[in-house]
């Protein structure tokens, strides 16, 4: 199984709002590639106070530089060393933050506009350790994303609030802790693309060949049979 390490991670706070649309769509403050452990790096909180409920979002964000890995990824798992607490149920989300390619750091104007709520890539997390590693086997889309797009963006939002876009009526506090002092990874395993029968008829490349006698390259499944 081969290792891969973040390239840029970070954290988004959410402005805080009576109006729960205005909190999650709306960023505050951002910090970049933070190497202090932070205590509500996945949360979602709300508090009374005057007979009306403030909503206030975090979401936490990481980009992987997958160009290197030309085979087909067969499994990944996400490690994250968690902090602290461990109140929040999370789902890691498909995300086009740091300008969609890693070109650029995390802004506050990701904070909601660079989510995918409707791909998931992992199932939801209802269990976080708060003083070792968090390992999340990621979904399919996770994985062709690691070869296709050369790339892999996530974010880890707040399951119950959050991800279900919905506030809550009453007060309530769900956060999880990272350990931003040790840098997220994916442990994945690949293998290589099935070989084609052949590679050149009569010395010429296929890549090269675009009909045989009159008949589409790509629409031919056998020449001449072979035996077995």
């Amino acid at each position: 199984m081969a290792t891969l390490n973040a390239s840029k991670w970070g954290y988004i706070i959410g402005q805080s709002s009576t109006n729960f649309v205005t909190a999650a769509s709306t960023g505050s403050s951002v910090i970049n590639n933070p190497s202090t452990d932070y205590y509500a790096a996945i949360a979602y909180t709300a508090s009374s106070g005057r007979g009306t409920i403030t909503h206030n979002i975090i979401r936490s964000y990481a980009y992987f530089d997958t160009s290197s890995i030309t085979d087909t990824v067969t499994a990944c798992t996400l490690n994250i060393e968690g902090y602290a607490t461990n109140l929040s149920d999370i789902y890691v989300v498909k995300s086009t933050a740091f300008g969609g390619d890693g070109s650029s750091s995390l802004t506050t104007g990701e904070f909601y506009t660079s989510l995918d709520y409707s791909t998931t890539y992992s199932f939801e997390i209802t269990s976080w350790s708060t003083s070792s590693n968090n390992s999340i086997a990621l979904k399919d889309d996770a994985l062709t994303a690691m070869t296709s797009n050369n790339h892999l963006i996530l974010a880890l939002v707040n399951a119950d609030y959050d991800y279900a876009k919905a506030g809550s009526a009453v007060a309530i506090i769900e956060r999880s802790g990272i350990a931003f002092g040790t840098t997220f990874y994916l442990d994945y395993q690949t293998e290589p693309a099935p070989a084609g029968d052949i590679d050149s008829v009569i010395g010429v490349s296929t890549a090269n060949i675009s009909k045989i006698y009159g008949t589409d390259y790509v629409d031919i499944s056998k020449i001449y049979e072979k035996s077995t």
